[in-house]
């Protein structure tokens, strides 16, 4: 991997965990220094080690003393030689406490082997997606090192400016929520221009808009935890497996590793075999719902929520199509409360302050009793 690639994974590490934190740290340029205070640094010098296994090549300590990107990078890429070489990925944490997936790089670059057959005719990519998650690392870091192309950061422009700047033979690497943006957005697109969807379902109906603009739209399945898994090109057409993978068992995948060894992964989504290399979707298992590209579980949500003093009950749930692309809120009041009439506007607020923008629900309904149907399950409102 090429220094400016590592680079534009750590900034938008540290990116995120700026924004996490609501701390205005300055990080613009590789030979700039980092302007942060001792326990700003050791947060930041944490996470950093903890993706990339520094402490598996005994150089976690260099981090805390050093205080430039350019410095960093370095640190990290003799960690990649001359340690175990692996990465963690961390999972967003909205549809459970944060999880921690390790990688081998040789895995990844196995993946990348065929992304590079798929897209070798591309010559630039224009990035939308976070570099430190596992779908940005893959399609912003290894494959442009591996093409030998050129990343343009598309997320600190305004969609129209983006758009505009798209040239014959660029990949935009986006989420479902993007491509609904971008159809919205993009009477049409320059000759050659592609597109990759992953994170979630995208429409079928924006697919095929986009197809008509003159887009190539690829879908990729896969997680955190597995990394690519599949395919598709195309609306109507199945998901085909990367030649790594088997299939094994109605809720389970067997991964041939390059070095020979096999690995089994549960599968969270409900998966239709179609035959053995081909399938489609259905939808998770466990009730989470994508939000913006990211996975939200309305239920831990609701469970959040309901430990504000004013609520009694509530609950969370993805807005029909025709409403928006957000979450919705059902709260019954605490009936102790004298008025409860502004007590939306407060909650509101409170929403901002504690939850993520793809967290948050968007509108709030009222009433005496959640919404159920004669069986008591949740319905719509």
């Amino acid at each position: 991997m090429q220094d400016v690639d590592l680079r534009r994974v750590i900034s938008s590490l540290i990116q995120s965990e700026i924004v996490s934190s609501k701390k205005e740290i300055g990080f613009v340029g590789p030979d700039e220094t980092l302007r942060a205070d001792s326990l700003e640094m050791l947060s930041l010098a944490t996470r950093v080690a903890q993706m990339f296994h520094l402490h598996e090549a005994g150089v976690q300590e260099y981090l805390v003393s050093y205080r430039t990107l350019g410095e960093w990078v370095e640190v990290v890429q003799f960690a990649l030689t001359k340690g175990t070489g692996r990465i963690s990925f961390q999972t967003s944490g909205s549809t459970s406490n944060p999880v921690i997936c390790p990688h081998h790089i040789s895995t990844l670059e196995q993946e990348i082997g065929e992304l590079k057959i798929l897209f070798r005719q591309i010559k630039r990519i224009i990035s939308l997606v976070p570099s430190h998650h596992i779908y940005g690392f893959l399609f912003t870091a290894l494959l442009p090192a591996a093409l030998e192309i050129p990343v343009v950061e598309g997320r600190r422009r305004a969609l129209l400016e983006m758009l505009d700047s798209l040239e014959d033979g660029d990949l935009v690497i986006g989420s479902p929520f993007h491509w609904l943006q971008i159809d919205r957005t993009a009477p049409s697109f320059p000759p050659h221009v592609a597109g990759v969807s992953s994170g979630g379902p995208c429409n079928d109906e924006v697919r095929l808009s986009l197809e008509r603009k003159g887009l190539r739209l690829t879908d990729v399945y896969g997680s955190s935890e597995t990394a690519g898994i599949g395919y598709r090109q195309g609306v109507g057409i199945p998901f085909r497996l990367f030649s790594f993978w088997k299939h094994t068992g109605k809720d389970s995948l067997t991964r041939h590793l390059p070095d020979g060894g096999v690995a089994e992964y549960s599968i969270p989504d409900q998966l239709n075999w179609i035959d053995h290399q081909t399938f489609t979707v259905s939808g998770r298992r466990d009730g989470v719902v994508q939000v913006a590209g990211m996975n939200v579980s309305p239920e831990l949500i609701a469970a959040r929520i309901k430990a504000h003093p004013s609520v009694a009950e509530c609950a969370v749930r993805l807005m029909r199509a025709e409403e928006g692309e957000r979450l919705k809120l059902f709260v019954v009041w605490e009936p102790e409360l004298n008025s409860p009439s502004d007590l939306t506007s407060h909650l509101e607020d409170w929403l901002r302050e504690n939850f993520r923008s793809h967290e948050r629900p968007c509108t709030i309904a009222v009433g005496t009793e959640i919404p159920r149907n004669p069986m008591g399950k949740l319905t719509d409102w």
